[in-house]
């Protein structure tokens, strides 16, 4: 009884004390109070604004499933399943939104605690719970994973789900006990199916270490394998209602698998097992974040020498190569690729790290177990020998990231540690407990150094999201009190690109690792900003002939709009009504169904629309190609990947691309360069500034003004970098006089919504003639519509959009969403549920069958 308590009060500390010493790495001095705000990267740009716009929703008894908040529309199926499912995300129900920050803070220190907890009790769950383990497990927690990638809350839950299946894994190894593996496998695929992915080939790599390391008959390695595969298909079913659905809202949305075969930086992954190699270009796209520690690298390298007791070579052969696997995957990038479920991530590289670091933990645990007193003189110089040479290789690489104070930091400790190790080979039993205290001092302080240097160089919001929320929501309610349509409604300027989700309004952009591929490249191809496959942005719009085109009805702005109509001023943000917005279902001619979108030139695409919706040519673009450009201190030459690029001729100059024409009206003019990266020119207009473009948040197009006609206008693009790509500028005038016809007319054509939620559309129609329904929502075959409640077919239309054939005379229009997948997951459940069972009895059956023959 007595130990079951002491042993209890140990795993209570081992999930306090990593919780303690985050919290001192989150309150250095430098750093804007991470207790108070901890949004930096991602938890700025996409967590808190998702975690609020479902706490709303849930709040609000809102379908979860769908939303207008994101692009045009997107099932949030994927979204959930991707980063919202973790059960510590229901403390966000407990907090307003403008205090969200503190949740995720809380949220943040229980996943670091839970992973504390759970991997000291699969560290000491065989030989008692002490010191040694306690290092390991505070270490796991602690590691430079945890602090690279805080940001990213849903790959925490894979952190500390990663030991449990640990555990049921060593139990069906060594017992073949299937119920443990199956159901916390199953739980981490339905926690975040991403990192429970990552943790499956981490079980399939650790169980075949754990049959190959002991030499065995062909026979019993094959049954062994038969009950591991089936208790992981078991887990795999099990977890279908999430796993189903995630899988088919997530086609279309995720890159594609590179087939060249490209290497990483050894030196690069060297690096990262030193203190404090860390930097703010680096961390998203370098070398693994796999640092736990000079002391850990140490003892890692010295398990695999030789000992005063000889052991079995198989098994560290065997371990040899399990790491091994490891450092190839880091290495090349279609093993890479594999270990993110064969889809190139976009950013944040080798988020599989953690698994790594576990698997060094393991071997450290068995030499603390097994050899910590049969080390050798020997083995420790080799060791250091080694390291040493790591020390050389990264000390001489140039790493932007690299500290030479730290590095020197790390070896004083090794020499230190081994140089006591090396005199306790002669007397160790004496130093051991001593030793291991000092260990466990030093690397605590060393993980703390190390998360300290990690997270400075992030940049931390600074409180602003509360007062931006409070400032922005009672603008938008007072937008939907007036209004209680179905619209769309933009800012000029943001948070970030999630602001619709974070204040609950039908925006037009979004960022997140599960929106549709093919909504974004039809927003690109309008002419909104499209950053590669990462996000859709609104930024200044895609002309007054786009915005109506898309619905949205209003705009919120902090300065002057002279063409939309003000509605009204609330704390020096005015509202403005667009007259010319469509409605987001409109009653067109057939026409609409044979437009094909261009990838270059977004005016040609808003015009082909628009002539199809209208029935003729609406003449709504003017397009100037009468235009002469002309350069300053620039070369027009091979560039990046052999594209043709403009180059400086000399690089400490400045340099220009002027572009002069005669305006033909006065009505706006836009300008779009189409470019392959962002290298970001400075554009100005008859000597006025106009911003930056070709940037990270401007690419689409850009308003240049309004010109009196007949006067000369003269566009200058001053280069932020060396150099600058794209093909020839589109130049284009909007008539407004003409927008106002078309308008007009079509906003005559649309539906009058008489009830709307995320899922659900209830309107009416008023069809002149047989034509069809045009929405300017996403296609997607989870939208189920009837006429007159008759269920009719949907296509798409111009790439993306739903439309239908509507009959001509007046309907009821209704449209609902109905994610079947959901159902399809159930009844995968229900299935595995059962195949679980059987299978279970069997393996029961057969283990209680060997157990009569051993006592026969």
């Amino acid at each position: 009884m007595k130990k079951g308590i002491i042993n209890l009060l140990k795993i209570i500390a081992a999930g306090i004390i990593p919780i303690v010493l985050f919290v001192v790495v989150f309150t250095k001095p430098n750093i804007t109070q991470g207790i108070n705000t901890i949004l930096t990267s991602d938890l700025n740009g996409q967590y808190v604004n998702l975690m609020t716009y479902f706490r709303n929703a849930l709040l609000d008894g809102e379908n979860i499933f769908y939303s207008f908040s994101g692009l045009l529309g997107i099932d949030t199926i994927g979204l959930l399943g991707y980063y919202l499912l973790s059960p510590f995300n229901l403390l966000i129900l407990l907090f307003p939104v403008a205090k969200i920050t503190k949740a995720i803070y809380i949220i943040i220190d229980l996943k670091v605690m839970c992973a504390g907890i759970f991997s000291f009790i699969y560290f000491g769950r065989k030989n008692n719970y002490n010191l040694k383990m306690l290092i390991l497990s505070t270490t796991y927690a602690l590691s430079g994973y945890v602090f690279a990638y805080f940001m990213n809350l849903m790959w925490l839950d894979g952190v500390y789900m990663l030991p449990l299946v640990a555990i049921g894994l060593e139990r069906l190894y060594e017992k073949n006990k299937t119920v443990m593996y199956t159901l916390f496998l199953a739980l981490s695929f339905v926690l975040c199916y991403y990192t429970g992915y990552m943790i499956a080939g981490f079980a399939l790599l650790y169980f075949s270490y754990l049959v190959f390391s002991v030499n065995r008959e062909k026979g019993e390695i094959i049954r062994k394998y038969i009950i591991f595969m089936g208790a992981s298909v078991s887990a795999a079913l099990l977890s279908g209602i999430v796993l189903i659905p995630v899988i088919f809202a997530q086609l279309g949305s995720r890159g594609t698998t590179s087939s060249e075969l490209g290497f990483n930086s050894i030196t690069g992954l060297f690096s990262r097992l030193f203190t404090g190699v860390f930097s703010g270009t680096e961390f998203a796209q370098g070398s693994p974040h796999i640092y736990c520690g000079i002391l850990i690298l140490f003892f890692c390298i010295l398990y695999f020498m030789p000992q005063k007791e000889k052991r079995d070579r198989r098994k560290l052969l065997v371990g040899g190569i399990l790491c091994g696997a490891f450092i190839l995957s880091f290495l090349i990038d279609i093993l890479d690729v594999v270990w993110h479920i064969f889809s190139p991530p976009n950013s944040f590289t080798h988020r599989y790290a953690f698994v790594f670091i576990f698997v060094v933990l393991i071997f450290v645990k068995e030499l603390f177990d097994n050899g910590i007193d049969k080390i050798t003189c020997a083995g420790i110089i080799f060791t250091d020998v080694i390291i040493g040479a790591l020390y050389c290789i990264v000390l001489y690489s140039n790493f932007e990231s690299v500290e030479e104070i730290y590095l020197n930091l790390d070896m004083i400790l090794l020499l230190v540690v081994s140089v006591i190790l090396f005199i306790g080979t002669i007397k160790f039993s004496k130093l051991l407990k001593p030793l291991f205290v000092g260990i466990f001092i030093l690397q605590c302080c060393m993980l703390v150094l190390n998360g300290r240097k990690q997270v400075s160089v992030f940049t931390f919001d600074d409180h602003s999201l509360e007062g931006y929320y409070n400032a922005l929501k009672p603008v938008i309610e007072k937008v939907e009190e007036n209004d209680e349509g179905l619209y769309r409604m933009e800012k000029s300027f943001y948070n970030s690109n999630n602001d619709a989700m974070l204040l609950s309004y039908n925006g037009l952009s979004h960022f997140s690792s599960a929106d549709k591929n093919y909504i974004k490249d039809f927003m690109g191809n309008l002419g909104y900003t499209k950053n590669y496959d990462f996000w859709a942005f609104y930024d200044k719009g895609a002309s007054y002939a786009g915005d109506s085109l898309l619905g949205m009805k209003y705009y919120l702005c902090g300065g002057i709009e002279e063409v939309f109509n003000e509605v009204e001023k609330i704390n020096d943000i005015t509202i403005y009504e667009n007259q010319f917005a469509l409605s987001l279902g409109t009653v067109v001619n057939s026409e609409i169904k044979n437009v094909e979108l261009a990838e270059m030139s977004p005016f040609e695409n808003q015009k082909k629309i628009y002539d199809a919706l209208y029935g003729e040519d609406t003449g709504l673009y003017t397009f100037i190609s009468d235009y002469t450009t002309s350069t300053q201190n620039l070369v027009w030459q091979k560039g990046i990947d052999n594209d043709n690029a403009y180059h400086k001729e000399n690089d400490e100059s400045p340099a220009k691309i002027t572009i002069k024409y005669i305006s033909p009206d006065n009505n706006p003019t836009y300008l779009f360069l189409d470019s392959g990266y962002t290298p970001g020119v400075n554009v100005s207009v008859n000597g006025m500034e106009r911003g930056e473009y070709l940037t990270t948040y401007h690419q689409g197009i850009m308003p240049l003004g309004v010109f009196e006609e007949g006067s000369e206008v003269l566009i200058e693009l001053d280069l932020h970098g060396a150099h600058a790509a794209f093909d020839n500028p589109f130049i284009a005038t909007l008539d407004m006089k003409k927008l106002a016809v078309v308008s007009e007319k079509l906003k005559g054509q649309g539906w009058q919504v008489k009830e709307h939620k995320n899922n659900y559309i209830k309107a009416d129609v008023n069809a002149a003639e047989n034509g069809v329904l045009f929405t300017t929502i996403p296609y997607n075959k989870n939208w189920a519509v009837k006429v007159d409640g008759n269920k009719v077919e949907t296509y798409m239309t111009c790439d993306t959009l739903l439309a239908f054939d509507m009959p001509e005379g007046t309907h009821e229009i209704v449209m609902s969403y109905n994610s079947f997948d959901i159902i399809i997951g159930c009844i995968c459940s229900i299935i595995g549920l059962i195949v679980f069972a059987v299978f279970s009895i069997i393996v029961y059956k057969r283990n209680k069958e060997i157990d009569d023959v051993v006592i026969n």
